[in-house]
């Protein structure tokens, strides 16, 4: 689930980042996987508040949170 993270963050490929998170959260979903996708989740919003894509960012930290309760 993090894989992406903490392969492609520190070389600052958000869009490759945010394609491997992408295939991750439908892996997890498959497998019902509620904590993965909750970090997949955050992960993105995360790669979309480094890509200064705010609108993004939010909808998927309001998305994880949603999921957290």
């Amino acid at each position: 689930g993090n894989m992406a993270q903490l392969c492609v963050y520190p070389d600052k490929q958000y869009d490759r980042s945010i394609d491997y998170l992408m295939k991750a959260m439908a892996i997890n979903r498959a497998e019902n996987r509620k904590t993965s996708i909750e970090h997949n989740l955050r992960n993105l919003s995360d790669a979309y508040r480094l890509k200064k894509q705010y609108p993004e960012a939010i909808r998927y930290a309001e998305e994880a949170m949603q999921l957290s309760t």
